[in-house]
């Protein structure tokens, strides 16, 4: 007997947060009943689970339970051929089975796995919305919605713990029916009576100084009872991070009484305030150079919003989460959640209860905060909106960016999209009305941008290392004044190949279809890829040649050839490899920020977030890492990469210099970037965009097959492919199958279908639809990204 569907219930709620018009969000009727109250007997819950099931699957409540399950709570219930038990989530309860279903043979609900609802109506909703744009059930979507943390209910532990029935006490309060007690019984019993905190049997022995002996008497004579509660780990000394710090120790908004808005600031936050006061979803785009004071205008209408007794989410990338930006936020309000990729299941929990009791003024944090559980919202920011690290890689593959223009649609508050190098996509839709545009055109100061220069590497005697002679006396000469250097190569490790001068093979991963990378500190040759590590061969895999020749340069080699041109400056290296200990990051910042450390340099890392008066010099070893991938987005990538590490320099009262290093210098991304016109790459880029019909003036929906066997694997996907042809709507373009320009990751064969739409309702029509009808056969695995940002 299995659970029963109860259709596929599905509104049309597929419309794109990004091109698509505002949608209806009034409460839609799949909600059922959500209320604040516990339901009533004689019910059947509408239960979705984290699996590739497109419908509501509807199961009976048992009477135990009938006062207890809500809507948003999790529960366990069987699912499958073999009952196995699975978690799912409650999303509605009918007062009766739906039309033409026995009831007596629907399955029944086995356990709630949570006192409380997790989720509310909106977040539901916004859930539904997410799995129907990015081609996903929705319990897949509301998986990703809740932190592992919560769901495992990391940092607490379940006890018995006493409590004084309300009949005891109304007993002790007239002396002719107080129970005879004696002496230490009268002090157990009091303790319990004045103590708010729950306590346990020892905890009572303790604080009335009396053995178990009169507390088990007082349960014995039913005086006090016991009840089982789930608790934080060391609840009667919470951590502060899960409580709002004492009024008394809170920064006070105003805390920097000499800070005075420049005049494009004070501009722009009136175009904002009507929005912050008539709480209408209003999205803007914040266009501004690097340095002209965007964070201090988020921060200035947080301020606004928080006075008012909302709640404010900003999304920032990873990458850009600094200390120094963590800083400059918990300077501002008293009561801020930082959430990070790297904090432990049970600080996540923490933070997320302490959000939901709202206990919390900013929420600031990586993609996953969009789904922070603000009750009072106001605003949300998204800071350095182009970024490629908001997108999910894994289902559901939501983009943050375009999820939190739908939660501020559906809340109905403003949201402030910032960057100096917008996205196209973004950038698009402010052309069409659909964002408004705001720009900061001016540094703070009036300070000049840095000049750049490009080295055309074509042209320069390049020794074997990654310094050319004009970026070596441009760094002697900002070192000689007193200022800073950061370099720019966002390639890792030593050696970046390893090839053979005889047959021309590069030395490969063994499980995937790329070049190993040489990381000279531990002598082993390193799979970026899937991380496998191999010992360094004697000779060439394929012909057995002796001599390989080891060739690029990474920064670990380009540490070691500043440190031997620069002795006498301190220096080091971020990137992935050596900020793995916990504080490194900070570290490493602070003595720069300090002048302890001269010369910094590493991989993207660098590149955003940082700001440093005594920077004067910015060096990019290699501006065409990304450049010539088969990725449309390739030149786009360039552009914002050397745009943005530009930006760090010139920021103080000294002015900045940037030296790009290149073998395209003629490239227009490259030269627009060399210009600092945004304005004019956009005017390059767009029309090769609208020729080819990729986003922002198409749709694209991408699907990954990967197997074992790479025959199956195409045979597969051609069969969906055929299908997909089938069933598109006119104006639907079906690419493929091809091999993806990885052909191998991990052992597993890949292989990629594209669907190309001006409007995005067709494709998700298909991506629905067609794939549910083609199972993939044992061993292959089917990814529907919706919105690609990366197509290797």
């Amino acid at each position: 007997m299995s659970p029963t569907r109860a259709g596929d219930d599905h509104a049309s709620t597929g419309r794109s947060p990004v091109v698509d018009g505002p949608m209806a969000t009034s409460q839609p009727s799949w909600f059922g009943l959500v209320d604040d109250e516990p339901a009533s007997v004689g019910l059947f819950a509408g239960l979705v689970f984290n699996r590739p099931i497109e419908q509501v699957l509807t199961y009976r409540v048992p009477e135990r339970m009938a006062g207890q399950i809500r809507v948003g709570q999790r529960v366990r219930a069987p699912l499958g051929r073999g009952d196995k038990l699975a978690p799912g989530y409650c999303v509605r309860l009918d007062r009766e089975p739906p039309d033409g279903l026995d009831p007596f043979r629907i399955k029944e609900v086995v356990e709630l796995l949570d006192p409380l609802p997790l989720i509310d109506d909106r977040m539901l909703e916004l859930s539904r919305w997410l799995a129907e744009y990015y081609a996903c059930s929705w319990g897949q979507a509301l998986d990703a919605v809740i932190p592992a943390g919560v769901k495992k209910h990391a940092g607490t532990r379940i006890g018995t713990f006493l409590v004084v029935p309300e009949e005891t006490r109304e007993a002790l309060r007239e002396p002719t029916t107080a129970p005879k007690l004696s002496v230490k019984q009268s002090a157990a019993l009091e303790v319990l009576c004045r103590d708010d905190e729950p306590l346990t049997i020892a905890d009572v022995a303790r604080l009335a100084k009396c053995g178990p002996g009169p507390v088990q008497a007082l349960l014995k004579q039913g005086l006090v009872h016991t009840v089982r509660r789930r608790l934080p780990i060391g609840f009667a000394n919470p951590p502060a991070s899960s409580s709002p710090a004492p009024p008394a120790e809170r920064p006070a908004a105003d805390s920097q009484p000499g800070l005075v808005l420049t005049a494009e600031q004070s501009t722009i936050l009136e175009q904002i305030q009507p929005a912050l006061d008539s709480g209408e979803f209003t999205p803007f785009l914040i266009h501004g150079v690097t340095g002209s004071g965007k964070t201090e205008v988020y921060l200035s209408a947080i301020e606004r919003v928080v006075a008012r007794g909302r709640e404010a989410i900003v999304l920032v990338p990873e990458i850009s989460l600094t200390p120094q930006t963590i800083r400059r936020f918990r300077r501002r309000f008293g009561r801020v959640a930082v959430l990070h990729s790297h904090l432990s299941d049970a600080e996540r929990h923490r933070h997320w209860q302490s959000i939901a009791a709202g206990e919390i003024e900013v929420v600031v944090g990586v993609r996953s905060a969009v789904f922070a559980p603000a009750r009072r919202l106001g605003l949300i920011v998204i800071d350095e909106e182009h970024e490629g690290t908001f997108k999910q890689e894994t289902t559901p593959r939501y983009h943050a960016r375009d999820v939190a223009v739908k939660r501020a649609q559906m809340e109905k508050i403003p949201i402030l999209l910032g960057s100096a190098t917008p996205s196209l996509e973004t950038w698009r839709n402010a052309d069409r009305g659909r964002y408004r545009r705001l720009s900061m055109p001016s540094r703070v100061g009036d300070r000049p941008m840095p000049e750049v220069q490009l080295i055309d590497l074509r042209h320069e005697k390049t020794p074997l290392g990654g310094l050319s002679e004009s970026l070596r006396q441009a760094m002697a000469q900002a070192l000689k004044d007193g200022g800073q250097v950061i370099l720019l190569l966002n390639r890792r490790g030593f050696h970046t190949f390893v090839i053979c001068p005889k047959c021309g093979g590069v030395v490969k991963c063994h499980s995937c279809d790329v070049a190993v990378t040489y990381h000279r500190s531990r002598h082993l040759l390193i799979c970026h890829t899937c991380d496998a590590e191999r010992a360094c061969p004697p000779a060439c895999p394929s012909c057995r040649a002796t001599g390989l020749h080891y060739g690029g340069i990474g920064t670990e080699r380009l540490e070691r050839e500043v440190e031997l041109a620069f002795p006498e400056y301190r220096s080091r290296r971020m990137d992935s490899d050596t900020m793995r200990s916990p504080g490194s990051h900070e570290q490493v910042l602070s003595a720069f920020k300090e002048g302890e450390i001269r010369i910094l340099l590493g991989t993207q890392m660098i590149a955003k977030g940082l700001d440093f008066p005594d920077v004067t010099l910015v060096g990019v070893v290699n501006a065409d890492t990304a450049l010539h991938l088969p990725d449309f987005r390739a030149a786009e990538r360039t552009f914002q990469l050397v745009a943005q590490v530009a930006g760090r320099t010139g920021r103080g009262d000294r002015p900045g210099r940037v030296l790009v290093q290149t073998y395209a210098p003629e490239h227009p991304a490259i030269q627009a970037a060399a210009r600092h016109d945004y304005l004019a790459f956009v005017a390059g880029e767009l029309p090769e965009r609208e020729k080819y019909g990729v986003p922002p003036f198409g749709r694209l929906v991408r699907l990954i097959a990967r197997g074992p066997e790479e025959s199956a694997v195409f045979e597969y996907l051609q069969q969906m492919a055929d299908a997909l042809r089938s069933a598109a709507e006119p104006g639907v373009r079906v690419l493929g199958p091809a091999p993806a320009p990885i052909l191998k990751i991990r052992n597993l064969f890949r292989f990629h279908i594209q669907l190309r739409c001006p409007s995005p309702r067709p494709l998700q029509v298909l991506a629905h639809n067609v794939p549910s009808k083609i199972p993939a056969p044992h061993g292959i695995e089917l990814a529907i990204d919706v919105d690609p940002i990366h197509l290797l």
